[in-house]
């Protein structure tokens, strides 16, 4: 049995405004070119639910097993997360000088446990729920 995770994205400009039309893309920061991203893509998420409430929010479901037995084999060890969202007008975008989005990305995650809790965003204390068990 594969095993899954289930990650909820909200996406807010940087003026706190909840941003509906954007494309997230997975890639290794490790290897250039685009096969990573298409493999990740293909193999590893599963599926993207847009919230029919709320667009800002995404579900995705992310094939764990594929993951740790696909697509990390040593030279990729990372996935970094890359975000372009759509312009609000012909003189509104989210990124300057550009129309398709912004270059750079966000490590999300690690094959190395000890890196992976290095990452920002994550808790560096266990949560009380966890702590209680």
């Amino acid at each position: 049995m594969h095993q899954y995770l289930q990650v909820v994205v909200l996406v807010r400009d940087d003026q706190g405004q909840r941003v509906n039309d954007y494309f997230l893309e997975f890639l290794s920061p490790q290897v250039a070119g685009e096969e990573d991203s298409v493999f990740l893509h293909q193999k590893v998420l599963d599926d993207v639910h847009t919230n029919t409430i709320d667009a800002s929010l995404r579900c995705l479901f992310i094939d764990r097993t594929d993951l740790f037995n696909l697509f990390y084999d040593g030279v990729r060890t990372q996935v970094a997360l890359s975000i372009s969202a759509a312009p609000l007008g012909d003189d509104i975008r989210y990124f300057d000088s550009t129309k398709e989005g912004a270059k750079g990305h966000l490590v999300v995650h690690d094959a190395k446990l000890d890196a992976r809790e290095q990452l920002p965003g994550r808790p560096q204390r266990p949560c009380a729920l966890a702590a209680r068990r």
